[in-house]
């Protein structure tokens, strides 16, 4: 396989496992398992496209009751991708659901399970009513799909995830979009996981004290929700941000400056095992590598506890 992409791996039962968007037959992606010392790699699932297999996933899988859950941006019954399910020992591979055009297809992000234990909600980045994407949840026990909330155009709604899981607290689900909101530049979104009460709880801003087009996911810790834009902050190279669930404490952590914190992050934070500090990749910039010119990207961090409350 090559090419994995956003929150590729997942460390279960003392070992690593990853997907990655192509490689395999036609191309089409695989899932593997690896030892944490780099030994024993051995590929679970080839994907192999067509109506009954998946093709292209873009995020890794989710592990509900020793079975692990994921999805594809392509393949299944349309061609608009398929949520999958297999056993860690990479037998009994099935596909529960493919994507339709009209309740949403080509999803990059991984699945988060929701509160009761069995519904899986997820975004689309293209499809349904909008043409924008949705946001669903599909119940892995009935094999029932739901639309929790359309994204269309418009100062009121978000549209078009990029690769961003959903953040569940409480009963309400979070998330980024790309685009949409009052300056069309992203937002922070909650609803709840019944479909009610959509809100955003902060809509981005190309000002020098905002980030905007954010492309990731949200992180909670302690009552924030940390997470990366793509583009703005005071370098205009993108941000690292934290904002309250309610939506009124928002604050940017680090614009990144292009020489030495690098630009243009597009993953997720992370923080260490106190929480005291959170990483982040930048995607480009940084210190020049060698004699050469080219940037290739740096890794930040911040420190929590000094972050003015």
């Amino acid at each position: 396989g090559n090419e994995p992409h956003h929150d590729a791996m997942l460390y279960y039962n003392n070992s690593l496992y990853g997907v990655t968007v192509y490689g395999g037959i036609n191309n089409y992606g695989v899932i593997f398992k690896i030892n944490t010392d780099g030994s024993g790699y051995s590929p679970l699932h080839v994907f192999k496209g067509g109506t009954d297999d998946g093709a292209q996933p873009h995020s890794g899988v989710l592990q509900i009751n020793n079975i692990f859950y994921g999805m594809t941006a392509e393949g299944g019954k349309e061609g608009k991708g398929v949520i999958y399910k297999i056993n860690p020992d990479g037998t009994d591979f099935s596909v529960l659901y493919s994507f339709h055009k009209s309740t949403g297809h080509n999803p990059h992000c991984r699945l988060t399970l929701g509160s009761d234990g069995q519904t899986v909600f997820g975004m689309t980045k293209t499809g349904g009513p909008g043409g924008l994407g949705v946001v669903f949840g599909f119940n892995i026990s009935d094999l029932t799909y739901k639309t929790v909330h359309t994204f269309t155009k418009g100062k009121d709604n978000g549209n078009t995830s990029e690769h961003g899981f959903l953040t569940l607290n409480s009963n309400r689900l979070f998330g980024l979009t790309h685009y949409g909101g009052q300056h069309d530049k992203g937002t922070v979104f909650s609803v709840n996981q019944d479909s009610s009460d959509f809100k955003i709880i902060h809509s981005f801003d190309d000002g020098s004290d905002d980030g905007y087009s954010p492309y990731g996911s949200l992180q909670l810790f302690k009552g924030f929700l940390y997470g990366t834009t793509q583009e703005g902050g005071e370098n205009k190279r993108g941000t690292i941000f934290r904002i309250d669930t309610d939506g009124k404490k928002y604050e940017t952590l680090l614009s990144f400056d292009k020489p030495t914190t690098g630009e243009y992050p597009i993953d997720n934070v992370i923080f260490n095992e106190s929480g005291s500090e959170l990483y982040c990749f930048g995607q480009e910039g940084g210190k020049y590598a060698g004699t050469g010119k080219k940037r290739n990207g740096t890794i930040v961090k911040v420190d929590i506890d000094h972050v003015k409350k």
